[in-house]
């Protein structure tokens, strides 16, 4: 495929927006901003990939998953291959790239590949572990000096409402729940007294942002910032819906790095986090691939040695 034909507006110097660039436009219009501004990174990305030296690979995603449609065209028109199914032994040997798409994946991966070299790299199961236990990792960035950056938790009735109920492994947020009065905690009495359970000081604001970060040999090698504008300001992101979605700068990117080297993570991950005066409130970690990077993971690929 010709370059030029990706050559198409001034995007080449484009700086992309710092968290509190959002325009004052109309939701419409904002909508349309944000849209121009993704399909501009998706170029500029696209032509990034293509004059990379980076050979091209053979990349293979586990299972068939939702947004297996979106994984397919970031890498159109680029030379890598791209194939969808179950991860085994033989496939360390056949793709230069194995991608888990879920925990699940990801796990049984870990297990396959001890000895088995692949460019994107797998992180370890204790890691895996703490990530994906909410709680267990927020105490241990507590303890580890990162206390001021993670929402005040509490198991039992021990915080005034507002806050949010959370499971302690949860996924797009199921099993989360605002609780804004004695009557939700009477309501949900059941589950706040849950250990499988907790409590956390509820952030306001209507944006959220989801940071996709590969994390190699102790420094982030590539990242992508995701903002979403939500209608509310006590949203849930995966349960209420989004009104604008743009890639944006990342100004903590020094924090993250801190954060992966204490836990010992190695691979790809996504910081969700909220931001008041500037300063990042941290929600979770996800320890895989998250969907949001499901049309740009391509621009990931070129940084995997």
């Amino acid at each position: 495929m010709e370059l030029k034909s990706f050559v198409s507006g001034s995007w080449g110097n484009l700086r992309f927006a710092q968290p509190s660039d959002e325009p004052l436009f109309p939701v419409g219009m904002r909508a349309n901003w944000a849209r121009r501004r993704n399909q501009l990174y998706l170029k500029k990305e696209k032509l990034r990939a293509l004059l990379s030296s980076n050979s091209a690979k053979k990349v293979l995603f586990s299972g068939n998953p939702d947004w297996i449609d979106k994984i397919k065209t970031g890498f159109q028109h680029l030379p890598h291959q791209v194939e969808f199914g179950s991860i085994t032994e033989d496939s360390f040997r056949r793709y230069d790239v194995v991608v888990p798409l879920s925990i699940s994946a990801l796990t049984e991966a870990r297990r396959l590949s001890p000895l088995q070299k692949n460019a994107l790299p797998l992180p370890t199961a204790e890691s895996v572990r703490l990530c994906d236990d909410k709680y267990a990792f927020n105490q241990a960035l507590v303890k580890a000096g990162f206390g001021q950056y993670i929402p005040k938790m509490a198991q039992g009735l021990a915080l005034t409402p507002p806050y949010i109920l959370k499971k302690r492994i949860g996924w797009f947020g199921t099993s989360c729940y605002i609780i804004r009065n004695h009557g939700d905690e009477e309501a949900q009495l059941d589950r706040i007294t849950d250990p499988e359970y907790f409590c956390q000081e509820l952030i306001p604001g209507s944006t959220e942002f989801a940071t996709h970060v590969l994390f190699v040999g102790g420094k982030i090698v590539k990242a992508l910032n995701i903002k979403y504008r939500f209608p509310i300001d006590t949203p849930i992101k995966g349960q209420d819906a989004v009104h604008l979605m743009v890639i944006c700068h990342c100004p903590y990117l020094d924090l993250f790095a801190r954060v992966l080297r204490t836990i010992q993570f190695e691979g790809l991950c996504c910081f969700n986090y909220k931001v008041v005066k500037g300063k990042p409130f941290l929600l979770e970690i996800n320890p895989r691939f998250g969907g949001s990077l499901a049309p740009y993971f391509f621009s990931f690929v070129r940084h995997l040695r």
